[in-house]
């Protein structure tokens, strides 16, 4: 149990938290953009929640967003980061949809661990300091929790071998889902790699956290496959920034002397 007490740098969470921070601005502009003023129509009837207010909220989830991105008020900032963005995804189901709990879950982390201990103003004006090494475990525990119960939860028969393989093919079809105006025929391989692929990532997602509480390798090429999925998704499939939070949490992946290395060639300080 000696890992509840070290200490590491903190340049993974810190490089996490601006992530967030991007993935929190991306979703002020798009609900701001395009759902605000559709609240008062009929199709947001059940909403008692004013457009001023919800106005206000995305005000105030900005300027959270951007001292969370700069580092500055440390645990308070991802504290009201998190309450502003669960009352704002609260107001109706449209303004989340596959990322909206992620996103939150995420803030707790940040919220729990020392994100702003380094590379953040907080460290330009309090002096930097060690973060602990379980604050990055845990955000390694909520991916490999997402990805693995994800992975138990695909029991439709199109995701295994007596369905074809055609789970992806047909998400690619399905208005809600799809950005593709057409899907050609000759993604239908490719889709069924991406299903098979997409399952034998998601079931081996606990040798993330093994590989990196042991300090080995083996998580290296889940990495690539992970980042590859999630740029497909991104690319093809209308889900949100649930690509981009989810890569937001990668960097807890990373050893501290990876970040180490690129400060010493950056030649950076805080």
């Amino acid at each position: 149990m000696s890992w509840l007490r070290a200490r590491e740098g903190g340049q993974a969470l810190a490089v996490m938290r601006v992530l967030v921070a991007l993935c929190l601005l991306v979703d002020v502009w798009h609900i701001g953009s395009i759902h605000v003023d559709a609240f008062s129509s009929d199709g947001f009837a059940s909403i008692t929640t004013s457009v001023l207010q919800v106005r206000m909220l995305l005000g105030g989830l900005f300027v959270a967003a951007v001292a969370l991105g700069l580092g500055l008020g440390g645990r308070i900032t991802a504290f009201v980061a998190l309450q502003l963005a669960l009352q704002l995804y609260d107001v109706h189901g449209a303004l989340g949809g596959g990322h909206d709990r992620l996103t939150t879950n995420a803030l707790w982390l940040l919220v729990l661990g020392g994100s702003t201990y380094t590379w953040s103003l907080d460290a330009q004006l309090l002096g930097e300091r060690q973060a602990p090494v379980w604050a990055r475990y845990l955000v390694v525990f909520q991916l490999v929790v997402v990805y693995f119960t994800t992975g138990l939860q695909k029991v439709s028969p199109e995701w295994w071998p007596w369905g074809g393989y055609d789970a992806v093919w047909y998400l690619l079809q399905a208005p809600s889902w799809s950005k593709l105006a057409e899907v050609p025929l000759w993604l239908h391989r490719p889709s069924q790699l991406a299903s098979l692929g997409t399952m034998v990532f998601e079931l081996a997602a606990p040798l993330f956290l093994i590989s990196v509480v042991k300090g080995r390798r083996w998580h290296w090429p889940l990495i690539v496959v992970g980042a590859g999925m999630h740029l497909g998704i991104a690319a093809t499939m209308d889900v949100g920034t649930f690509s981009w939070i989810s890569l937001a949490l990668y960097p807890c992946l990373l050893r501290p002397e990876l970040f180490a290395r690129f400060r010493r060639r950056g030649g950076g300080g805080s």
